[in-house]
């Protein structure tokens, strides 16, 4: 690829800097999938598929969770559910799985836990981190 003509740049700054909004959250069994609309980020799926890293793992790793860290309040129902730390303790985050639908915009697709993971980091920051200990999925307290 020549210098000057990776579009990746533009398009990731359309997707996180576009007026988007996350829409259609649902959870199955600890899995929650929502989707971001294409259209107001002034993306299109041709931009996407154009990206050479659209289908890896760290592309939609960070732009989902960007995506919740920035519309926490989207997700909150979701930790407030009384089966919560079941859920959290059944199976632990690794990827979010990401895929284009044409009318939609683009799915996301991740375990629960990782909410577990973002609200207890921003709790940190928000209390400082030498006063409250990280505790592992099953409640132990970790290094």
């Amino acid at each position: 690829m020549e210098p000057g003509t990776d579009t990746t740049p533009r398009i990731v700054a359309g997707l996180l800097l576009g007026k988007t909004v996350v829409t259609s959250i649902q959870a199955t069994n600890g899995d929650i999938r929502f989707v971001l609309p294409l259209r107001a980020a002034k993306v299109s799926r041709a931009d996407l598929l154009s990206m050479s890293m659209c289908r890896s793992n760290s592309l939609a790793n960070f732009l989902g969770e960007f995506l919740i860290r920035r519309n926490p309040g989207r997700f909150e129902p979701f930790v407030l559910r009384d089966d919560f730390p079941q859920q959290v303790k059944r199976c632990r985050h690794e990827n979010f799985g990401m895929w284009f639908e044409e009318a939609a915009g683009i799915r996301f697709q991740f375990h629960v836990s990782l909410l577990h993971q973002v609200f207890n980091d921003d709790l940190k920051t928000l209390l400082g981190s030498e006063s409250v200990q990280t505790h592992g999925q099953d409640g132990t307290k970790s290094a």
